[in-house]
């Protein structure tokens, strides 16, 4: 019987399919309750669930309207990534854009990328006549193999492998209890046609994925597979589908370490990478989509901190894919219920999940500064590689004129690349993004294949070649997506350029290209020709600029790169490679140094003279060391610096002579100093406690909370006691601009204003308070400020956030016994006292039931001489005894004797006896 649900979906097929020629009513709910007798609510309720089945696509207009997804997807030949728009006008827009008859699976992040070797067989496998070949899809839950096969589906289309009527029929194997009738339902069965109907025939010569075919035996794939063959035609099994041309995908959820045994017949297994392997170009894709979908959805416009983004790059997502797009969920719920009055949300981490907090930001400098913010409506993937793709395309365009011109001026040529080529090694290395562990890692790596291959050719390496080289490879190895559309559409200027780079400099291509082979076995990973053009050149410009010079630098410092950013700095500024460099370790002795630079002049073929300049003055005498090797004459400079070396890099590329650089140099070689003072103290607040600076650093965090935003201020913490002495006062009061202090007593520094915690309570006296944030706070912050911090600093939210107890229980057992030791003391404790009281006793229970009490005062001599005060004490807090199993050990008695004592004048409003 055909339900009042498929009626709707029949009836949205149908219309959808002439949905030109149809009034733009008809896709209203009153029209569907109209056309099928029935009710309006219960249109609509079956139109938003169908919706939210993702079966219909829904427009926001008034009336909503609706449409069928998969015919809007079949006439256009894609895959719908967003199912709600906020008007028709977006909807026929998102139409024709995504509209093509080349689809290029360019909605997929990573189709060029981490995905292009599985796309790549799933084109292959399409493509192949008559059915296909076998394909098998495994991985890991949510890392977007349904995505996939819906794009291959839509590539399909596009390519016209399948009709636009074909079907994509998705039937999953964890929904049938007999696994074996998965056979009838793909082939179907002639004696229950009713019951089995071929889905391959349903498909109507389209797709049927198969999915979790984890749960197929061996015998039952063997039998699917047999489809594939030609000889199928002779099997009963496949007689009602013989003739059908639909195509068959496996998918699997494994991992990478389960056995593949039961697939082995298949010919083509491909691996989905999880989340954690896709390029951070990918995995920042994502983020900034699914904040975007959230910012669809909410209606606000949101803007992410870096250190947010830097953890959500960092964490490795239990679920992948839709693990992380539900931790972008919590965030913007979280978010939205801190700011759900205003117009936009900013995401800071405290608004992240707790798994989160804990993990350490992706190694990127961009992504460690809390105050930097991102608005993710002005992400676009592939912007950040922009900079790369000017560059190359700049060089392409500047070579390709030089090659019309036909002078054939090689000077000519390289200064056209070297233009290019350093701005292309500024851009490697000043990028903040870059994780420098993994650069490190790599030039680790790559460090003794490049020694090996510059001594196999008798050349000195060029500074800094190393790091750049590492840098890199980081760069291909995590824009591979970039790389290979960009090579893409520029292959045949790319060939015809190195066709000439090799042809030109024919012996530092060959060195290039054996470092490529070299790092290719290492690493796994392909230098790709635009790069081996350019460190070509850079090799090239190296080598003849030798010849050129009258006069050789070197630099040697001691340290991990000390000698190579004096050299790298000095020859970027000159415009000109003039010196190398040698890194030597701290523990290198003269001799090894020695030995190090010999190697470096064997290498160098012409009869320069040489300047050595060094970081020590031990190291002046090492020339006459080397003069069994020098062919010409030797200069040392020692304490070397940057200001010193640009000087001599002047004269040398002058070719000044070597006697008349050493006596420049010295000559400006003296030492000068300045002092600057700093007069400018940095604004901060001090939070203290008499409980420690766990409690001062806990009240810290409500303050914080309560301020609308992040402003320019310290915030500082200490305990009560360790401020009142004078050499923290000394310390911390010169180097900062205290705004005022925080706690609940007033430790009196002078000309340093005191906030005690009550008039925060009571919001008494907080009107100075105010006026210190006016500078940083507009009015409208002002206000929320103190609707916040009324929220956050009532007494039960205060209990909450200091202890782990439960607050309302606490406050009642600690109240009470406050007021029986007034009555037992005969005295009547100030608010303040009170309110101190309640903070210290809360803390002191806590640290009790943690079994973490305090090792305090000499308890012997307190309890001779406060028999009463312990007596007193025990009475009025028997109840807390009682209720929390705990024993009141005498040094806490003694810490709570000192601590009502403390500046008693101000904390006893009126003494009785005197028992304080």
């Amino acid at each position: 019987m055909i339900t009042t649900r498929d009626e709707i979906i029949d009836y949205m097929e149908m219309c959808t399919q002439t949905r030109k020629d149809k009034d733009i009513e008809t896709f209203s709910a009153n029209h569907v309750a109209d056309e099928l007798k029935i009710s309006r609510s219960l249109a609509s309720q079956y139109l938003n669930e169908l919706f939210k089945e993702k079966c219909l696509i829904k427009v926001l207009t008034r009336p909503v309207l609706f449409f069928h997804r998969n015919i809007l997807e079949q006439q256009g030949g894609f895959v719908f990534q967003q199912l709600d728009f906020l008007s028709l006008n977006e909807l026929e827009a998102y139409l024709q854009n995504h509209s093509r008859q080349d689809y290029a699976f360019e909605d997929i992040i990573g189709a060029y990328g981490s995905l292009k070797g599985i796309i790549d067989n799933f084109k292959a496998c399409m493509k192949y006549p008559t059915r296909g070949l076998p394909l098998v899809l495994i991985g890991e839950k949510g890392t977007g193999r349904k995505n996939l096969i819906r794009a291959v589906y839509k590539y399909m289309l596009s390519q016209k492998i399948i009709e636009t009527h074909s079907q994509l029929i998705v039937i999953d194997m964890a929904d049938l209890q007999n696994k074996d009738d998965i056979l009838d339902i793909l082939f179907g069965n002639s004696q229950k046609k009713d019951t089995y109907p071929s889905q391959i025939l349903q498909s109507q010569n389209g797709m049927v994925y198969i999915r979790n075919a984890q749960y197929l035996s061996l015998p039952l794939i063997q039998k699917i597979i047999r489809y594939f063959s030609p000889e199928c035609s002779d099997d009963d099994l496949y007689a009602l589908c013989f003739e059908s041309t639909a195509r068959i995908v496996l998918e699997a959820t494994m991992n990478h370490e389960q056995q593949l045994d039961m697939f082995q017949d298949i010919p083509i297994i491909c691996t989905m990478p999880t989340l954690y392997e896709r390029y951070n170009e990918e995995k920042e894709a994502y983020i900034y989509r699914y904040f975007q979908s959230e910012s669809r959805k909410i209606g606000k416009k949101i803007i992410v901190s870096t250190n947010v983004m830097g953890k959500l790059m960092a964490y490795q997502y239990t679920d992948n894919i839709d693990g992380l797009k539900n931790i972008i969920q919590i965030i913007c719920a979280n978010a939205n219920a801190d700011h759900h009055q205003e117009d936009h949300l900013k995401i800071y981490t405290y608004h992240l999940p707790a798994p989160l907090l804990s993990v350490e930001s992706h190694d990127m400098n961009e992504y460690k500064n809390e105050l930097s913010f991102i608005d993710v409506q002005n992400y676009q993937q592939g912007q950040e590689n922009q900079q790369v793709e000017k560059i190359f395309d700049s060089l392409l365009q500047d070579t390709e004129k030089f090659f019309m011109s036909n002078d054939g001026q090689l000077d000519e040529f390289m200064n056209v690349i070297k233009r290019h080529y350093h701005q292309y090694f500024e851009y490697l290395q000043f990028n903040k993004r870059f994780d420098q562990k993994q650069i490190r890692h790599i030039e680790l790596s790559i460090n003794d294949i490049i020694d090996t291959i510059f001594e196999n050719y008798n050349v000195n390496e060029p500074t800094n070649f190393t790091s750049l080289i590492s840098k890199s490879i980081y760069f291909i190895k995590e824009n591979r997506s970039f790389m290979n559309t960009w090579f893409t559409t520029h292959h045949q200027k790319i060939h015809e350029l190195s066709l000439f780079i090799q042809q030109s400099f024919k012996n530092e291509y060959e060195m290039i290209e054996c470092i490529h082979l070299y790092i290719y076995d290492s690493l796994g990973i392909k230098f790709d020709e635009i790069n081996k053009t350019i460190f070509t050149v850079l090799l090239a410009d190296y080598i003849r600029g030798i010849v050129k010079k009258k006069c050789l630098g070197i630099i040697v410092s001691h340290g991990y790169s000390t000698a190579t950013s004096i050299s790298d700095a000095v020859n970027t500024m000159i415009g000109r490679h003039v010196f190398d460099s040698i890194d030597m370790p701290i523990e290198t002795t003269t001799h090894e140094i020695v030995e190090k630079i010999k190697q470096y002049l064997v290498r160098v073929v012409t009869k320069n003279d040489l300047l050595v300049m060094v970081d020590m003055g031990s190291l002046q005498d090492i020339g006459e060391s080397l003069m069994a090797v020098a062919q010409s004459d030797i200069g040392v400079i020692n304490h070397v610096s940057t200001g010193l070396a640009l000087e001599a890099g002047y004269l040398i590329l002058r070719n000044e002579s070597l006697k008349h650089i050493l006596e420049k140099v010295n000559d400006i070689s003296q030492t000068s100093y300045r002092l600057i003072e700093n007069t400018k103290r940095k604004p901060a607040i001090i939070f203290t406690s008499e409980n420690g600076v766990n409690t001062a650093r806990r009240l810290s965090e409500l303050f914080i909370r309560s301020l609308p935003k992040n402003i320019d201020v310290d915030i500082l913490t200490y305990d009560y006691f360790e401020l009142m002495d004078s050499i923290q006062q000394t310390d911390v009061f010169e180097k900062k601009n205290i705004l005022f202090i925080f706690g609940v007593s007033d430790p009196k520094i002078p000309e340093v204003s005191f906030v005690s915690l009550e008039d925060i309570m009571s919001m008494n006296k907080v009107d100075e308070l105010y006026s210190d944030f006016s500078i940083y706070l507009t009015a409208h912050e002002i206000n929320e400020f103190k609707r916040n911090l009324m929220k956050n600093f009532s007494l039960e939210n205060v209990m909450k956030h200091l202890t782990i107890l439960e607050p309302t229980r606490l406050i009642e057992s600690v109240s009470e016994s406050i007021e029986k030791l007034q009555k037992l003391l005969n005295v009547e404790f100030s608010n303040q006292t009170i309110m101190g009281l309640y903070i210290h006793i809360s803390c002191l229970i806590e640290r009790l039931v943690t079994k973490e009490a305090l090792d305090y005062g000499d308890v012997t001599k307190f309890a001779l001489e406060h028999a009463d005060f312990i007596s007193h004490v025990k009475t009025s807090f028997e109840n807390i005894f009682r209720n929390y199993g705990i024993d009141l050990p005498l040094s806490e008695m003694s810490y709570l004797y000192d601590y009502i004592s403390i500046d008693s004048p101000n904390h006893i409003t009126r003494q009785k006896r005197g028992l304080l």
